[in-house]
């Protein structure tokens, strides 16, 4: 009798932990999924985030992008993209204030515009941000290599 009830045990700690296991590895798995709005390798996947966020804002959908660029100095600027689905327009954050070497003028920049698309700039795709309330011209924000 013993025997019996010592094995029924193992099973049932071995499926214990079979499920822990099993949520565990679900977990990683959806924090993959929410690191995907944040930028910093500007590679395949990150070009493939970013278009997937202009085709959104293109078709007037919500979407949310945040992408960290790192200055030639090692300082950090920060690009908060969001496309607003209920005036149909793009509200962008750009903020230096982590880079030291940014200059006089270094804090948070907000506009709000109305398009947004690809270009090709300095040997390089980059993202392109016109009609921007507070900025004199149409900007490239972003840049992708080939």
């Amino acid at each position: 009798m013993p025997i019996r009830f010592r094995a029924k045990s193992a099973i049932a700690a071995l499926c214990a932990m079979v499920i822990l296991l099993g949520g565990c590895s679900k977990a990683n798995d959806h924090s993959q999924e929410m690191d995907s709005n944040v930028l910093i390798h500007f590679d395949k996947q990150d070009r493939q985030r970013m278009n997937q966020f202009i085709e959104r804002a293109d078709e007037g959908k919500f979407d949310y992008v945040l992408a960290v660029i790192s200055s030639f100095e090692g300082g950090k600027v920060i690009y908060d993209l969001i496309s607003d689905q209920q005036d149909g327009k793009l509200h962008v954050t750009i903020d230096d204030t982590r880079d030291a070497y940014a200059g006089m003028n270094k804090g948070q920049k907000k506009y709000v515009c109305e398009d947004i698309g690809w270009a090709e700039a300095f040997g390089s795709e980059k993202v392109r941000l016109s009609g921007c309330d507070g900025a004199e011209a149409e900007g490239f924000l972003i840049g992708f290599g080939k």
